[in-house]
């Protein structure tokens, strides 16, 4: 039956037009005589579309049978989102149609009133949706000045009846576009009843180029080789080519967790991690994933609340758990190295011994299992080893490792370990063997490699503010005796902040010893708290012996400020330290008091920076540094992520000493230390340095310098008004006004202005004076040359 008030080929448009996801509306020929007609046992129907308490068309033309069966267009349904078997279906006119039979799963009916297909179907046969979780920030790009140095110092000096000793470090960097270079020194003298001695030694030298798009660093010079999964560090010089995920902060490298679940409606939805919300999405009906949820490494949970737009309720709980041993599937974590292994560190400048290359290689093969290879060559041994991280479920992470090695004769290592870390209850087992004749870098010649290393721990909450862990340690070796270790600690938070904290430690060899410790400490302001220590010590064969000793600390804070500790304890110990923080270092210095005999330290560090020519004093210089510009204007107040920094100096600079590396440091100036004359671009900059590199940070304020002259014709008449006057390095234009005053901003101490009307022109020449008004009068200028 035809459509009321429609020809076929109307409907077949309007249905085509209607659905947001048709392309191509088909328009048929009608058959001779008129309309083309439908079989006569179906219906059409050009029908809204409801699914699910949601509109998703509105216009689909539908079969009904006269059964009441009912049909709809195959790309409808895809577009719906709907998974229907294809085994009921019809063509219809050059298209095909799909039954809605399913009884007890889909639902469907037509609301003659509303002229609308009223659908109701499981979740189950719409299409899954799969999200993102909308917490992740983009990664900073990070910036640096073409030239910028430091160098940072440290020294400490002593004296005590026994000798005398003074000591220093300088550490010196420079970075450009091209990388950072950076070089420490060791410098030390002593003096006593023996002699005096001095040594100066090079600890390293080292040049980093990092690529942070690629979280990869390149490092020549002096290093320390990265371990793999049971490997020991070890120093040398040469080459480094490793991935850096430092470079991006705010990337996650371990597998984050993901909630699934099924709405029977579009709902909103807020997700909650371990009772904190980290994400809100808007999701269709039906299934639905979302991945890459932020969470920190350990055991929670996720908990999901969906309402719909009836405000209807449901909530979706799920466990997870985060291994930060493991990589996303895809990662790749690297490091090759190559050179020569450093002998004598800190004691012998260049000192440099066999040569040696060693290669890691982990990879994130799935969300439960990342794997590493490993191999080394140093001289005439050679060391391949593998590893694996393996998650299970909920319950925590295996470690197992697994290497050989040729050189000594063939060795050979392997074993076992578990983590679990949990909000309240943690554990974890681990024991790793090794054969005599097993080598690998950080085993010097005539050392032997642990022959057994076994640990165990637990720790759990017990209430709020109340803690307990216990350890055990196992060590045997094939040249030395076994070493048994036993550690308990216990945190119990009292009243008024006060906290006590028991500890007690057992070791059992070739000796045994004990020593069992209580400690409190007692919060007495923001930057004060003092702390009591109460020890008993035994060794074997000797007494137990008493140690008590208290102290009060007051530190001085981030910024400038003052600091000291009292210090008091038995066997005649008494110590006092004053403590001076300034903008450009940490100073302190000492006396003690042991057993009838004094001593005197004072020791400090500073730095020294420079960029882009501009030198200052600051603190020492770790990390990203940067110097900000506020015009010229002086004790202007400058934070960093809300916390003071410092005040501008007499030409607007201030020191900013440690900025976060490849991370987003806010930026601010407080706006009410400026003039009323300052004219302000912004308050507030981000700011992204390289590590240990320099940034300016070049404020957009500037000091209007406004002021009201009046130009005069040479007859003393007034300029008309509607001239314009430009300052030379000034880009804007200036209108005159009545009776030849025009008001100007931007002017330097010497101002050379162009005045121009209905094509005449003059220059004239301002001084702006040096005074504390915020708008002078320059006074009467005569427009030399140029008549009315």
């Amino acid at each position: 039956m035809p459509i009321a008030g429609r020809s076929r080929e109307e409907a077949e448009l309007q249905y085509a037009a209607s659905d947001s996801l048709s392309v191509t509306a088909v328009v048929r020929p009608p058959s001779p005589g008129g309309t083309a007609q439908p079989p006569e046992d179906r219906e059409e129907h050009l029908l809204a579309v409801e699914l699910n308490g949601e509109t998703v068309s509105e216009g689909t033309l539908v079969l009904r049978g006269q059964d009441g069966s009912l049909y709809v267009p195959e790309e409808a349904i895809e577009s719906w989102r709907m998974e229907l078997p294809a085994a009921n279906t019809l063509a219809h006119d050059g298209r095909d149609y799909r039954a809605l039979a399913n009884p007890g799963i889909i639902e469907a009916r037509i609301d003659d009133t509303r002229q609308t297909l009223v659908l109701r179907v499981e979740p189950s046969l719409l299409a899954g949706t799969v999200v993102e979780a909308g917490t992740r920030l983009a990664q900073p790009k990070a910036e640096r000045a073409s030239f910028a140095g430091f160098l940072n110092y440290d020294f400490n000096i002593m004296h005590s009846r026994q000798g005398d000793f003074q000591g220093g470090a300088l550490e010196l960097g420079i970075s450009n576009r091209y990388g950072l270079a950076t070089s420490a020194f060791l410098a030390r003298h002593s003096s006593g009843q023996g002699g005096s001695e001095t040594q100066f030694t090079r600890l390293y030298t080292t040049w980093i180029m990092d690529d942070p798009a690629n979280m990869a660093s390149l490092q020549l010079g002096d290093n320390i080789v990265r371990p793999w999964q049971r490997g020991y560090q070890a120093r040398f010089a040469g080459i480094q080519y490793a991935t850096n995920f430092g470079l991006q902060p705010r990337f996650y490298r371990y597998p984050q967790p993901a909630v699934t679940g099924s709405l029977t409606e579009a709902s909103s939805l807020d997700i909650f991690l371990n009772g904190a919300l980290v994400d809100q999405q808007n999701l269709p009906a039906g299934p639905f994933q979302i991945r890459d949820l932020p969470a920190a490494n350990g055991s929670g949970e996720i908990r999901v609340v969906a309402r719909d737009l009836l405000g209807r309720e449901q909530v979706i709980t799920q466990p997870f758990y985060v291994g930060s041993s493991m990589l996303r599937e895809g990662l790749v974590d690297f490091s090759y190295e190559a050179g020569f292994l450093r002998r004598y560190y800190g004691t012998d400048s260049m000192s440099y011994g066999a040569p040696f290359g060693s290669a890691t290689y982990r990879r994130g093969l799935n969300s439960w299992l990342t794997g590493e290879l490993h191999g080394q060559v140093v001289r005439d041994q050679v060391a391949v080893a593998t590893g694996g991280s393996f998650l299970i479920g909920t319950y925590g992470v295996v470690d197992a490792a697994a290497g050989i090695s040729a050189g000594r004769g063939w060795g050979g290592l392997g074993g076992l370990g578990f983590l679990h870390q949990g909000e309240t209850l943690s554990y974890g087992a681990s024991s790793y063997f090794a054969s005599q004749a097993f080598t690998q870098l950080g085993i010097e010649q005539g050392q032997f490699a642990p022959k057994q290393l076994s640990d165990a721990f637990c720790g759990f909450t017990l209430t709020s503010g109340s803690s307990v862990s216990l350890r055990y340690g196992s060590a045997n070796y094939f040249d030395r005796p076994h070493v048994d270790t036993y550690v308990a600690n216990y945190t119990q938070n009292l009243w008024g902040g006060l906290t006590l904290s028991l500890a007690a430690v057992y070791t059992r060899s070739d000796f045994e010893g004990a020593q069992v410790a209580a400690i409190f400490t007692l919060p007495l302001g923001e930057r004060t708290y003092a702390t009591a220590n109460a020890r008993a010590t035994r060794t074997q064969g000797g007494p137990t012996q008493l140690e008590f000793d208290a102290q009060y600390t007051h530190t001085p804070g981030w910024g400038p400020g003052w600091g000291y500790r009292l210090d008091a304890g038995t066997n005649d110990r008494q110590a006092a330290q004053l403590t001076a923080q300034t903008a450009f270092g940490l100073f302190s210095a000492e006396v003690a008091h042991l057993q009838g005999d004094f001593a005197e330290r004072a020791f400090g560090s500073g730095g020294i920076g420079l960029i882009e020519g501009h030198p200052f004093l600051s603190r020492q210089i770790q990390d990203g540094f940067a110097i900000a510009k506020v015009g010229d204007y002086k004790d202007v107040r400058v934070y960093a992520d809300n916390q003071l920094i410092g005040r501008t100096d007499e030409e607007g600079y201030v020191v900013l000493p440690r900025l976060r590396a490849y991370d987003v440091n806010n930026v601010q100036v407080e706006g009410e230390d400026l003039p009323m004359d300052a004219q302000v671009g912004t308050l507030a900059l981000p700011v992204t340095p390289y590590f240990r590199s320099g940034v300016v940070v070049d404020f957009p304020i500037r000091r209007s310098r406004g002021a009201t002259l009046t130009i005069l014709l040479e007859d003393g008449q007034p300029i008309p008004a509607g001239a314009t006057v430009t300052v030379e390095g000034v880009a804007d234009v200036f209108p005159v006004g009545m009776d030849g005053e025009v008001y100007l901003t931007g002017l330097s101490p010497r101002n050379e202005m162009k005045v121009e009307w209905n094509g005449k022109r003059c220059t004239i020449v301002a001084d702006y004076p040096e005074s504390a008004e915020i708008l002078p009068d320059l006074g009467k200028f005569v427009c030399a040359g140029v008549h009315r």
